[in-house]
């Protein structure tokens, strides 16, 4: 099984990491090196990767044959190097990234612009909703090129997502709670 999972309790899971009380885990069933996590010890910056995201056929020609964690380099890099709306708009495929940014203390949660991981997110982080609100826009054709949700969970959580293939909008994720 896929997953990476933000939690409040440790449940001693394999690869763990604990960032301000949050315990940070990820298993990936098909485990490419390239997109291994990892931790740049120059920017503080670490990055864990679930999916395909994308890069330029040009970034992959200067790739080693064995090199690991490239894609996961390449993505601190430009994100280290941009500003996050730019690094957001610059990431396609279908994936979710989890940015541990220690020089500003923060987690980011990014993915992909057509929304699937955005729910996948929301389900790993807060469970189950226990209502879901939904509100979407049809081409003539009956396909959604834009869908706003709200899940409401029963310990009082909300989750508040949108995809839409009309509009660049960022790819991330903000999760807030009582210590920030």
């Amino acid at each position: 099984m896929n997953y990476l999972s933000v939690l409040n309790k440790d449940f001693n899971l394999a690869n763990s990491i604990n960032f301000n009380g949050k315990y940070i885990s990820l298993n990936r069933e098909c485990n490419l090196k390239h997109w291994n996590s990892f931790f740049d010890k120059k920017s503080n910056v670490q990055i864990m990767i679930l999916g395909r995201p994308v890069i330029e056929s040009s970034d992959w020609q200067q790739i080693k044959e064995y090199e690991e964690n490239y894609i996961t380099k390449f993505l601190i890099k430009k994100y280290v190097d941009l500003e996050i709306e730019d690094f957001c708009s610059q990431l396609n495929g279908a994936f979710s990234v989890l940015v541990i940014d220690y020089r500003f203390n923060k987690i980011l949660i990014i993915t992909d612009k057509l929304g699937i991981y955005p729910i996948y997110m929301s389900l790993l982080v807060l469970g189950v909703p226990a209502r879901i609100q939904s509100m979407a826009r049809f081409t003539a054709s009956g396909v959604d090129i834009y869908c706003s949700m709200m899940f409401d969970y029963s310990n009082n959580s909300k989750a508040s997502l949108e995809s839409s293939v009309e509009a660049d909008t960022p790819t991330e994720a903000h999760i807030y709670g009582e210590k920030g």
